[in-house]
């Protein structure tokens, strides 16, 4: 069965791909992007109507219709493949960082705070959080991303590995789109020198990276696909819009932040419908339209979150904000501004260097090729989007975050490492751009007589593709050596040692409500930050965990007693000494059922209880 699931997922995608691709004549590169945003916003619409896993199914059947047309279509020979040697590249380098992707599990404090759980939390219930799901805490976060990876899992499977592999496939879907700017398909020089700037914003991604279910990666990869979409299509907006509602839309609803982003990508769109004056007033209409419906997924969301978690203390309530008194606001502005200057940060590094190098570049082609590029007119855009990125950055420190995350900048580096992610990959986005246009000779589909001015300028190529190429391949071999070494540290992790006593359950589809004592070593703080009680949480799918890193001996009884079960995930010489003392047990790592250790009891323990008993 699980078998037939995947054949028929597989199925279903290509199905899809190959509609879009006949219906809307829409360039490969966008296709994936495109289909996984159609499945995604249909799959949270669903949620919102509480049919959540009828809608999948429909989507399902959908897709195998789809691919039922491709076979008598016979639509493999309809497939268009610009330059072999760069799907080629991609391919490899895709199948590589998914397989490693299957293969991992989670580590990052977030994947089991929120990100994981409530997938989790979904592909138990079938449903949308509600008020009944206790094990879920910050109830508000839109569930864009969660809806992607719910579509893949119930067809793939279910696990922490599978979970960043559908993920994966969607970030990827997202680099492949940005690939589509590129029209001269036979330069392999244009993919090499994008795919160079892209595997770059890796190194800003180092906080974050794509073997977790953060979604601060996303925003920016998605955005800059949109920039892609925007650009090729700019004399064809009707079919940028159909593209863009569905992408845009989704973005909206995979963080809050996501409205921010899409604002960027609508504000290129309505800049490009002003070029054409010739048929401004159509292309505006078009602007509006996509305006419109880009923000209706996350409208409905606020509306669905008002009307389910209705007097729900909610996180970044602007209410924080009388919490926070002048001088707090200052402090937190002064940190602000401090962080963001900050050059030994690898994120303002990041934007200095970029913006430097790409000043160079625009001076050197204008005094050596005599040509201006549009990258320095780019580059006082986006300047302006990212000043304006920070100064919303801060307002959310100082009006909607609670005072004690505001004050050391909660999630500052993920914050800027979206925008700089950003920043840098509009950048080279728009340096492609002007290198294809710098190019004399034009490069179509087919062979061409001559592909290059003189033999110099031919050796320039060669050798620029073997610099960019080695750049490429030395970037990524590093991002993926580190999330290798990541993987590699889970064998010593809390996650691994709390999945080792409790497993990952799978088994129940209702919230667990027992009451669970885990007990650990208090190392880098696990306990006392809630790390130990989010892992275990996440394991058993339980809404009552505590946490404990110390036994005090005088009211170990009393403390049990409240408890079904006690979950000794870290033994030391203490614990053991008072579970052998009081309970008979070896105090090894396992779950203890609290009742079973009653029966156990030592005369020192019934002693204890009995004083118990007695005061209440």
């Amino acid at each position: 069965m699980v078998y037939l699931n995947i054949v028929m997922f597989i199925c279903s995608l290509i199905g899809y791909f190959y509609l879009i691709k006949t219906l809307f004549k829409i360039d490969g590169a966008f296709i994936p992007l495109t289909t996984f945003s159609f499945i995604t916003v249909i799959t949270y619409f669903g949620g919102l109507c509480q049919i959540l896993q009828i809608i999948i199914y429909i989507l399902l059947g959908l897709g195998l219709l789809g691919f039922i047309y491709f076979l008598i279509k016979k639509g493999w020979h309809d497939v268009e493949i610009g330059s072999l040697l760069f799907y080629g590249c991609f391919i490899v380098g895709t199948i590589l960082f998914l397989g490693l992707l299957l293969r991992t599990h989670f580590i990052h404090y977030d994947n089991f705070s929120h990100w994981g759980i409530v997938i989790k939390d979904m592909l138990l219930t079938h449903a949308f959080p509600n008020r009944s799901s206790t094990v879920i805490d910050f109830t508000n976060y839109p569930l864009g991303m969660a809806c992607w990876i719910y579509y893949g899992c119930q067809f793939l499977g279910h696990s922490q590995g599978m979970m960043l592999f559908i993920q994966g496939i969607f970030i990827f879907s997202c680099f492949y789109a940005m690939f589509g700017i590129i029209q001269e398909k036979k330069r392999f020089l244009l993919y090499v020198f994008l795919g160079a700037g892209c595997s770059l914003l890796s190194i800003f991604n180092i906080t974050i990276r794509i073997n977790n279910l953060l979604v601060d990666f996303i925003l920016p990869v998605m955005t800059l696909a949109g920039f892609s979409i925007i650009y090729t299509y700019r004399y064809q907006l009707k079919k940028a819009t159909f593209i863009l509602v569905w992408v845009l839309g989704l973005l909206t609803i995979v963080k809050s932040t996501g409205s921010l982003f899409v604002l960027f990508a609508l504000l290129y769109f309505v800049y490009i419908a002003f070029i054409d004056r010739k048929t401004r007033m159509k292309k505006n209409i078009l602007a509006f339209v996509v305006l419109l419906t880009s923000y209706i997924p996350t409208l409905l969301w606020k509306i669905h979150v008002n009307h389910v978690f209705s007097g729900v203390s909610q996180k970044f309530d602007t209410a924080h904000l009388q919490t926070k008194t002048a001088g707090q606001v200052n402090k937190i502005i002064h940190l602000f501004v401090q962080s963001s200057f900050d050059f030994s940060s690898r994120q303002t590094i990041g934007i200095f260097a970029f913006e430097i190098i790409a000043i160079i570049a625009c001076f050197v082609v204008y005094r050596v090729l005599h040509k201006k590029w549009s990258l320095m007119k780019a580059i006082v855009a986006l300047d302006v989007m990212l000043v304006a990125y920070f100064v919303g950055i801060l307002a959310m420190y100082i009006y909607s975050m609670p005072l004690d995350e505001a004050l050391y900048l909660a999630g500052f580096e993920r914050y800027t490492s979206s925008i700089v992610i950003l920043f840098c990959g509009a950048l080279v986005l728009c340096a492609t751009i002007d290198l294809q246009e710098s190019f004399e000779i034009k490069m179509g589909m087919i062979h061409d007589y001559k592909a290059f001015h003189s033999v110099k300028t031919k050796k320039y190529y060669q050798v620029s593709i073997i610099v960019l190429s080695a750049l490429s391949i030395i970037t990524l071999l590093s991002e993926y050596n580190g999330m290798v070494y990541n993987q590699q540290q889970y064998a010593t992790s809390l996650p691994c040692k709390v999945e080792a006593v409790t497993h990952d359950c799978w088994n129940h589809q209702k919230i667990d409500h027992h009451r669970y004592l885990v007990y650990a070593s208090d190392k880098d703080s696990q306990v006392t930050n809630y790390y130990l009680q989010y892992i275990t949480r996440y394991m058993l799918f339980a809404d009552h965990v505590d946490g404990l890193c110390a036994f005090y001996e005088d009211n170990l009884v009393n403390l049990l007693k409240d408890y079904d079960y006690l979950v000794i995930v870290e033994s030391d010489h203490d614990e053991k000494m008072l579970l052998k003392e009081y309970f008979n047990q070896s105090g090894k790592e396992k779950i203890y059922k609290v009742k079973d250790l009653f029966k156990t009891m030592t005369p020192a323990a019934k002693k204890q209880y009995q004083q118990i008993r007695e005061l209440s």
